[in-house]
Protein backbone atom coordinates (compact mmCIF):
# COMPACT_ATOMS: atom_id res chain seq x y z
CA UNK A 1 0.00 0.00 0.00
CA UNK A 2 2.67 2.37 0.68
CA UNK A 3 4.41 1.44 -2.61
CA UNK A 4 1.54 2.22 -4.06
CA UNK A 5 1.27 5.70 -2.58
CA UNK A 6 4.80 6.45 -3.77
CA UNK A 7 3.69 6.01 -7.36
CA UNK A 8 0.94 7.88 -6.71
CA UNK A 9 3.10 10.50 -5.56
CA UNK A 10 5.92 10.64 -7.92
CA UNK A 11 3.14 10.94 -11.09
CA UNK A 12 1.20 14.06 -9.56
CA UNK A 13 4.50 15.44 -9.16
CA UNK A 14 5.60 14.86 -13.03
CA UNK A 15 2.21 16.00 -13.75
CA UNK A 16 2.55 19.40 -11.75
CA UNK A 17 6.41 19.70 -12.88
CA UNK A 18 6.68 18.06 -16.78
CA UNK A 19 9.19 20.46 -18.20
CA UNK A 20 11.51 20.73 -14.87
CA UNK A 21 12.71 17.60 -16.17
CA UNK A 22 12.92 18.17 -19.74
CA UNK A 23 14.10 22.05 -19.86
CA UNK A 24 17.83 21.66 -21.25
CA UNK A 25 20.70 24.00 -20.33
CA UNK A 26 21.54 26.95 -22.17
CA UNK A 27 24.45 26.89 -23.59
CA UNK A 28 27.25 29.55 -22.98
CA UNK A 29 28.28 31.41 -26.01
CA UNK A 30 32.01 31.30 -26.89
CA UNK A 31 32.20 35.51 -26.20
CA UNK A 32 30.59 35.11 -22.78
CA UNK A 33 32.41 32.15 -21.86
CA UNK A 34 35.88 33.98 -23.13
CA UNK A 35 34.82 37.10 -21.08
CA UNK A 36 34.07 34.30 -17.94
CA UNK A 37 37.84 33.38 -18.32
CA UNK A 38 39.16 36.95 -18.24
CA UNK A 39 37.06 38.10 -15.81
CA UNK A 40 38.30 35.09 -13.65
CA UNK A 41 42.36 35.41 -14.47
CA UNK A 42 41.64 39.02 -13.53
CA UNK A 43 40.14 38.58 -10.30
CA UNK A 44 43.76 36.55 -9.38
CA UNK A 45 45.53 39.73 -8.62
CA UNK A 46 43.05 40.24 -5.61
CA UNK A 47 45.39 40.12 -2.82
CA UNK A 48 48.59 40.14 -3.77
CA UNK A 49 50.96 42.55 -4.40
CA UNK A 50 54.63 43.28 -6.02
CA UNK A 51 55.43 40.69 -8.94
CA UNK A 52 52.91 38.44 -8.36
CA UNK A 53 50.00 40.93 -8.72
CA UNK A 54 51.60 42.35 -11.91
CA UNK A 55 51.45 39.35 -12.89
CA UNK A 56 48.29 38.46 -12.43
CA UNK A 57 47.33 41.86 -14.18
CA UNK A 58 49.32 41.10 -17.10
CA UNK A 59 48.45 37.81 -18.09
CA UNK A 60 44.49 39.40 -17.56
CA UNK A 61 45.11 42.06 -19.62
CA UNK A 62 46.61 39.96 -22.70
CA UNK A 63 43.56 37.27 -21.95
CA UNK A 64 40.78 40.50 -22.93
CA UNK A 65 43.14 41.09 -25.70
CA UNK A 66 43.13 37.49 -27.22
CA UNK A 67 39.09 38.00 -27.45
CA UNK A 68 39.07 41.22 -28.97
CA UNK A 69 41.44 39.49 -31.54
CA UNK A 70 39.37 36.47 -31.57
CA UNK A 71 35.98 38.13 -32.03
CA UNK A 72 37.22 41.00 -34.67
CA UNK A 73 34.19 41.14 -36.19
CA UNK A 74 31.67 42.41 -33.56
CA UNK A 75 32.72 45.62 -32.47
CA UNK A 76 30.64 45.74 -29.18
CA UNK A 77 32.83 42.77 -27.47
CA UNK A 78 36.90 44.08 -28.99
CA UNK A 79 35.37 47.80 -27.30
CA UNK A 80 34.40 45.68 -23.98
CA UNK A 81 37.54 44.00 -24.03
CA UNK A 82 39.84 46.71 -24.95
CA UNK A 83 38.24 48.85 -21.90
CA UNK A 84 38.97 45.89 -19.70
CA UNK A 85 43.19 45.40 -21.10
CA UNK A 86 43.35 48.81 -20.70
CA UNK A 87 42.19 49.08 -17.05
CA UNK A 88 44.26 46.12 -15.87
CA UNK A 89 47.40 47.44 -17.91
CA UNK A 90 46.99 51.23 -15.87
CA UNK A 91 47.12 49.15 -12.81
CA UNK A 92 49.46 47.26 -13.83
CA UNK A 93 51.80 50.55 -14.79
CA UNK A 94 51.97 49.93 -18.28
CA UNK A 95 50.67 53.04 -19.48
CA UNK A 96 51.37 52.96 -23.42
CA UNK A 97 49.31 50.09 -23.52
CA UNK A 98 46.82 51.12 -21.29
CA UNK A 99 46.54 54.07 -23.85
CA UNK A 100 46.13 51.64 -26.83
CA UNK A 101 43.39 49.99 -25.57
CA UNK A 102 41.26 52.68 -24.22
CA UNK A 103 41.79 54.28 -28.00
CA UNK A 104 40.74 50.84 -29.15
CA UNK A 105 37.33 51.00 -27.17
CA UNK A 106 36.76 54.25 -27.71
CA UNK A 107 37.04 53.82 -31.63
CA UNK A 108 35.11 50.82 -31.48
CA UNK A 109 31.96 51.38 -29.66
CA UNK A 110 31.86 55.11 -28.67
CA UNK A 111 28.31 54.88 -27.98
CA UNK A 112 29.50 53.09 -24.81
CA UNK A 113 33.16 54.35 -24.42
CA UNK A 114 33.10 57.68 -25.86
CA UNK A 115 33.51 59.39 -22.58
CA UNK A 116 34.91 56.83 -19.83
CA UNK A 117 37.72 56.46 -22.80
CA UNK A 118 38.26 60.03 -23.13
CA UNK A 119 38.03 60.49 -19.49
CA UNK A 120 40.60 58.13 -18.49
CA UNK A 121 42.64 58.85 -21.87
CA UNK A 122 43.35 62.36 -20.21
CA UNK A 123 44.20 60.75 -17.04
CA UNK A 124 46.99 59.49 -18.82
CA UNK A 125 47.90 61.65 -20.77
CA UNK A 126 48.49 64.74 -18.04
CA UNK A 127 50.17 61.93 -16.14
CA UNK A 128 52.76 62.07 -19.30
CA UNK A 129 52.63 65.96 -18.76
CA UNK A 130 50.76 67.01 -22.00
CA UNK A 131 48.74 68.85 -20.47
CA UNK A 132 46.87 70.59 -23.41
CA UNK A 133 45.86 67.26 -25.01
CA UNK A 134 44.24 66.00 -21.54
CA UNK A 135 42.49 69.61 -21.37
CA UNK A 136 40.79 69.08 -24.75
CA UNK A 137 39.73 65.37 -23.74
CA UNK A 138 38.48 66.73 -20.31
CA UNK A 139 36.83 69.51 -22.27
CA UNK A 140 35.57 66.36 -24.49
CA UNK A 141 33.83 64.80 -21.36
CA UNK A 142 32.12 67.35 -20.30
CA UNK A 143 30.70 68.65 -23.71
CA UNK A 144 29.64 64.40 -23.72
CA UNK A 145 27.72 64.34 -20.47
CA UNK A 146 27.11 67.72 -18.67
CA UNK A 147 25.76 68.05 -15.66
CA UNK A 148 26.58 64.65 -14.29
CA UNK A 149 28.87 63.44 -11.58
CA UNK A 150 31.97 62.29 -13.99
CA UNK A 151 31.31 65.98 -16.41
CA UNK A 152 31.73 67.59 -12.53
CA UNK A 153 34.76 65.43 -12.46
CA UNK A 154 36.49 66.07 -15.45
CA UNK A 155 35.87 69.93 -14.90
CA UNK A 156 37.48 69.72 -11.83
CA UNK A 157 40.49 68.09 -13.71
CA UNK A 158 40.79 70.71 -16.11
CA UNK A 159 41.52 73.29 -13.38
CA UNK A 160 43.88 70.66 -12.04
CA UNK A 161 46.06 70.06 -14.97
CA UNK A 162 46.44 73.40 -16.12
CA UNK A 163 47.45 74.07 -12.32
CA UNK A 164 49.98 71.69 -12.73
CA UNK A 165 50.77 73.64 -16.29
CA UNK A 166 51.47 76.13 -14.24
CA UNK A 167 48.84 78.20 -15.46
CA UNK A 168 46.85 79.76 -12.24
CA UNK A 169 44.64 81.97 -14.19
CA UNK A 170 43.28 79.06 -16.14
CA UNK A 171 43.13 77.02 -13.47
CA UNK A 172 41.21 79.57 -11.16
CA UNK A 173 38.72 79.72 -14.26
CA UNK A 174 38.33 76.48 -14.61
CA UNK A 175 37.69 75.74 -10.93
CA UNK A 176 35.50 78.87 -10.65
CA UNK A 177 33.15 77.15 -13.48
CA UNK A 178 33.04 73.64 -11.73
CA UNK A 179 32.10 75.35 -8.34
CA UNK A 180 29.86 77.38 -10.11
CA UNK A 181 27.49 74.21 -11.91
CA UNK A 182 28.65 72.20 -9.12
CA UNK A 183 24.63 70.44 -7.84
CA UNK A 184 25.03 68.28 -4.90
CA UNK A 185 26.58 69.86 -1.94
CA UNK A 186 29.63 67.13 -2.05
CA UNK A 187 30.15 68.89 -5.52
CA UNK A 188 30.02 72.42 -4.09
CA UNK A 189 32.22 71.30 -1.30
CA UNK A 190 35.02 69.84 -3.83
CA UNK A 191 34.96 72.91 -6.45
CA UNK A 192 34.87 75.49 -3.66
CA UNK A 193 38.15 73.86 -1.71
CA UNK A 194 39.80 73.52 -5.28
CA UNK A 195 38.74 76.95 -6.51
CA UNK A 196 39.90 78.65 -2.75
CA UNK A 197 43.11 76.82 -2.89
CA UNK A 198 43.75 78.31 -6.11
CA UNK A 199 43.03 81.43 -4.80
CA UNK A 200 45.24 81.08 -1.96
CA UNK A 201 48.73 79.81 -4.03
CA UNK A 202 47.74 82.94 -6.44
CA UNK A 203 47.90 85.15 -3.02
CA UNK A 204 44.76 86.06 -3.34
CA UNK A 205 43.06 85.73 0.16
CA UNK A 206 40.32 87.71 0.05
CA UNK A 207 38.31 85.93 -2.79
CA UNK A 208 39.51 82.50 -0.90
CA UNK A 209 37.79 83.52 2.16
CA UNK A 210 34.60 84.78 0.02
CA UNK A 211 35.13 81.15 -1.80
CA UNK A 212 34.85 79.08 1.66
CA UNK A 213 32.25 81.62 2.71
CA UNK A 214 29.62 80.62 -0.70
CA UNK A 215 30.19 77.08 0.22
CA UNK A 216 28.92 77.52 3.71
CA UNK A 217 25.99 79.29 2.61
CA UNK A 218 25.31 76.84 -0.03
CA UNK A 219 25.27 73.85 1.65
CA UNK A 220 24.13 75.54 4.98
CA UNK A 221 20.84 73.86 4.54
CA UNK A 222 21.95 70.25 4.16
CA UNK A 223 24.73 70.61 6.55
CA UNK A 224 21.68 70.83 9.51
CA UNK A 225 20.78 68.32 11.55
CA UNK A 226 22.06 65.44 13.26
CA UNK A 227 21.61 62.44 10.27
CA UNK A 228 24.52 60.64 9.19
CA UNK A 229 24.48 62.37 5.75
CA UNK A 230 24.48 65.90 7.37
CA UNK A 231 27.37 64.96 9.90
CA UNK A 232 29.49 63.57 6.72
CA UNK A 233 28.96 66.83 5.16
CA UNK A 234 29.91 68.76 8.80
CA UNK A 235 32.93 66.54 8.86
CA UNK A 236 33.64 67.40 4.87
CA UNK A 237 33.12 71.50 5.46
CA UNK A 238 35.40 71.31 8.46
CA UNK A 239 38.05 69.42 6.63
CA UNK A 240 38.39 71.79 3.73
CA UNK A 241 42.21 72.11 3.32
CA UNK A 242 41.49 75.81 1.86
CA UNK A 243 40.03 76.13 5.03
CA UNK A 244 43.67 75.07 6.94
CA UNK A 245 45.38 77.27 4.62
CA UNK A 246 43.47 80.25 5.26
CA UNK A 247 44.09 80.42 8.72
CA UNK A 248 47.28 79.51 8.18
CA UNK A 249 47.70 82.64 6.24
CA UNK A 250 46.10 84.94 8.38
CA UNK A 251 48.01 83.88 10.80
CA UNK A 252 51.80 84.04 9.29
CA UNK A 253 51.13 85.24 6.04
CA UNK A 254 50.73 84.52 2.44
CA UNK A 255 54.02 82.13 2.29
CA UNK A 256 52.53 80.09 5.45
CA UNK A 257 49.52 79.64 2.98
CA UNK A 258 52.13 78.02 -0.13
CA UNK A 259 53.55 76.11 2.16
CA UNK A 260 50.66 74.68 3.84
CA UNK A 261 48.70 73.64 0.07
CA UNK A 262 52.01 72.21 -0.89
CA UNK A 263 51.43 69.70 2.23
CA UNK A 264 47.66 69.37 1.61
CA UNK A 265 48.31 68.86 -2.20
CA UNK A 266 50.74 66.34 -1.61
CA UNK A 267 48.56 64.21 0.79
CA UNK A 268 46.00 64.56 -2.07
CA UNK A 269 48.34 63.49 -4.91
CA UNK A 270 49.20 60.07 -3.28
CA UNK A 271 45.34 58.79 -3.30
CA UNK A 272 45.38 60.10 -6.61
CA UNK A 273 45.12 57.03 -8.79
CA UNK A 274 42.28 55.37 -6.54
CA UNK A 275 40.33 58.54 -6.99
CA UNK A 276 41.03 59.10 -10.96
CA UNK A 277 39.66 55.48 -11.72
CA UNK A 278 36.32 55.31 -8.87
CA UNK A 279 35.11 59.01 -11.09
CA UNK A 280 33.76 57.67 -13.65
CA UNK A 281 32.08 54.30 -13.23
CA UNK A 282 31.76 51.81 -15.83
CA UNK A 283 30.00 52.23 -19.34
CA UNK A 284 26.34 50.92 -19.69
CA UNK A 285 26.26 47.24 -20.21
CA UNK A 286 24.60 46.19 -23.70
CA UNK A 287 21.40 44.58 -24.04
CA UNK A 288 22.58 41.26 -24.55
CA UNK A 289 24.12 41.01 -21.03
CA UNK A 290 27.63 41.41 -22.14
Amino acid sequence: MIFVRSLRAAAFAAALFPLAAQTPSVPVSPQKQALAEARALAGQAKGKSGPERAAALEAAARKYLEIAEQFAADPGLVAEASFEAAELWRRRGALPEAERAYRTALERDPGRYEARASFELAHLLRRGRQFEAAVELYRKVTTLQPGTARGQSAMLWIGRTWQAAGKLDEAIASFAAAFGTAASPTAVIEAGNWLAKAQLRKGDLVAAKQTISEVEKRTAADVAGDSPASKRLQTALANMSARRALQRAADLGSKAAHDALDVEESAEEEGEEAEEEGNGGKPPAKKDGR
